[in-house]
């Protein structure tokens, strides 16, 4: 659990380092937070340990305890790592995640909605596909035909 010390420090720190001011806390003791609309105060909480899950935040703790229990969850239903599983929503629910948030969590960490099968919604049962990283650019030799479109390319330069 990140105790509410050690957000204060780790907050207080980044301030200094950056020769600013201490930023507004998160409510001491809270694990979903609603997203906020302030970018300074959204920086804040996520370098206070927060992760943006959509409209809401979530302390980082819960999100690892949240990705053991699922991973848990699939690979002891049926022995199979790439079986669909349904994760217990009591979970979420009591941590005040909404279905939404949960769902982003859910893509964040690897995990697809699974087709649907009989009488449950596919947001119900999800399937382990792994976690997408982005493949990277190949550098673009200067004097080449594409160097002068790789100078348009927006972001990564």
């Amino acid at each position: 659990m990140l105790k509410p010390e050690a957000i204060r420090w780790r907050l207080a720190l980044v301030a200094a380092h950056e020769n600013g001011v201490m930023p507004e806390l998160p409510p001491a003791g809270a694990a979903a937070l609603a997203t906020p609309a302030d970018g300074d105060r959204f920086e804040a909480w996520a370098r206070a340990g927060f992760r943006p899950l959509g409209a809401q935040m979530l302390r980082v703790d819960l999100v690892e305890r949240l990705a053991r229990i699922a991973h848990d969850a699939r690979i002891g239903q049926d022995g199979g790592a790439r079986a669909a599983f349904a994760p217990d929503p009591s979970l979420a629910t009591s941590l005040g995640l909404r279905p939404p948030s949960f769902a982003q969590l859910m893509l964040a960490l690897g995990f697809r909605p699974a087709e649907p099968n009989g009488d449950r919604a596919p947001r119900d049962r999800w399937i382990w596909r792994g976690v997408k990283r982005p493949r990277p650019v190949a550098p673009v030799r200067a004097g080449n035909a594409f160097a002068a479109l790789a100078e348009l390319r927006p972001g990564d330069g």
